[in-house]
């Protein structure tokens, strides 16, 4: 995968925090103008695009610098195989207010955001399947010159950097992953496994390995892994046979190892290098966490079973019951994109729940290997 980093964005808009209020006009013709000024690009820069690859526009104006960019690169991958490019560009536009978008999570700063799309957006553009080039543009005017004058196929439908469109959004990927035929998995690559799959030889010793992944962040903490809980059932496991591994949240990862911690294996390799944990979770038996970021890297890889918990937060905006079906969520059930193998279970992790669905899928999964 080339990456061209164009520098960080620093430019600010000028604009006053806030949402615009757009007037009953304004709201009208929003539309036009957007079809206006795609068919205008299109006009006066015909005939010199490039066709073999599909230009995805992640806009950080209208899209969060989190591990959603994820689901948008599915999303963009499923749109490369209808139309038949070669590969995907990602181009990853920054937002108008000190690059990020006007309502972006207020809990971070501006140096975490930048930090967040260094070390999270941009090597989650390595797991795409297929070849693909990126661009992280440093003004959204680079953006709008890829766009208008290179970008033949463009991603999502009717993007423009005057009028930005996000595309990540979990109802946008239920629909789209429910008719296609075969779901575009990201993958972790040749060079990552084979150095994971060293460190698993020397820890593990030829044991299945079972990942826990922590969330301990301090944003919206009551999403946070009930410790004790994972702590229990990790000692309950035939440690002859499994071999548990705790991944720490990126936010505890420097701090002093828990005591109650200390007694397992830690894997602090990949909490800092996004391709390294892709391939710790290709490489384990089971991997397992609480809904958040690491979780979504396990549901979208290839082949480990993975098993998530926690999804219902009712304290937790983005978690209740109410903005999850608002999704396309039917509480209670699994995707129609998932396999038998990658499970959500509709609980908090407490242990009883951990211990009964690990077991179940075990079974599972020695059905498969044995039938």
């Amino acid at each position: 995968m080339a990456t061209r980093v164009a520098g960080a964005y620093t430019e600010r808009s000028g604009q006053v925090r806030g949402v615009p209020v757009l007037d009953r006009l304004e709201r009208k013709t929003r539309a036009i103008r957007r079809r206006m000024w795609t068919r205008l690009d299109l006009i006066w820069h015909r005939g010199r695009r490039r066709t073999e690859f599909l230009y995805a526009f992640y806009d950080l104006s209208v899209s969060p610098a989190t591990f959603d960019i994820l689901k948008f690169l599915v999303l963009a991958e499923i749109r490369r195989q209808q139309i038949g490019c070669m590969g995907i560009h990602i181009v990853i536009v920054p937002g108008e207010i000190d690059g990020f978008r006007m309502d972006d999570n207020d809990h971070y700063d501006v140096d975490h955001k930048q930090w967040r799309l260094r070390n999270v957006l941009v090597p989650c553009c390595a797991l795409l399947p297929d070849p693909c080039c990126m661009t992280v543009c440093g003004i959204r005017e680079e953006a709008h010159a890829l766009r208008s004058s290179v970008a033949m196929h463009v991603f999502p439908d009717g993007y423009s950097v005057r009028h930005p469109v996000a595309h990540y959004e979990d109802r946008r990927f239920f629909a789209a992953v429910a008719g296609c035929a075969e779901f575009p998995a990201m993958m972790a690559r040749e060079e990552p496994m084979r150095r994971m799959g060293d460190w698993i030889e020397n820890v593990a010793g030829g044991r299945r390995v079972v990942t826990i992944s922590l969330r301990e962040a301090d944003y919206e903490p009551a999403r946070n892994s009930n410790l004790m809980a994972w702590v229990e059932f990790a000692r309950s496991l035939d440690l002859s046979t499994y071999c548990p591994v705790f991944v720490r949240d990126i936010d505890r990862a420097m701090d002093k190892t828990p005591n109650e911690l200390r007694e397992f294996i830690v894997c602090k390799e990949a909490v800092w290098n996004l391709e390294l944990r892709a391939a710790l979770y290709s490489l384990s038996y089971v991997n397992m966490a609480v809904s958040g970021g690491p979780a979504l890297v396990c549901l979208l890889l290839r082949n480990p079973p993975c098993l998530v918990f926690k999804m219902v937060v009712p304290s937790c905006g983005a978690s209740t019951e109410r903005h999850l079906r608002s999704q396309g969520w039917t509480i209670g059930e699994q995707g129609e994109w998932a396999s038998p193998f990658h499970r959500i279970v509709w609980e908090d992790d407490h242990v009883e729940a951990i211990k009964r669905e690990f077991h179940a899928l075990t079974r599972s999964i020695n059905k498969r290997s044995f039938g």
